[in-house]
């Protein structure tokens, strides 16, 4: 997955593994740090989170590579895109 950043004239690309997405183990180690380290009022949503569908979902969107699931563009210019 790559994740694409524009802002002021200036561009961010950042490649996001998805095996990180897909392996169970670390999205509940990655569940429980941001629990640790979130406030009582977000921790609420943190715990509703199922991290099982998010690894499920990612195994699936593996097959469709150039999958832009992302195009976030504002009146600014600033530019989000994820690509699969």
């Amino acid at each position: 997955m790559i994740v694409i950043v524009k802002s002021e004239g200036k561009r961010f690309k950042v490649p996001f593994p998805t095996r990180l997405l897909t392996s169970k183990l670390v999205l509940r180690i990655i569940k429980r740090v941001c629990i640790k380290n979130a406030d009582e009022a977000q921790k609420k949503y943190l715990e509703d989170i199922d991290f099982n569908s998010i690894s499920n979902s990612m195994k699936l969107l593996k097959k469709y590579k150039g999958l832009k699931i992302v195009d976030i563009k504002s009146k600014d210019g600033d530019v989000i895109e994820i690509i699969i």
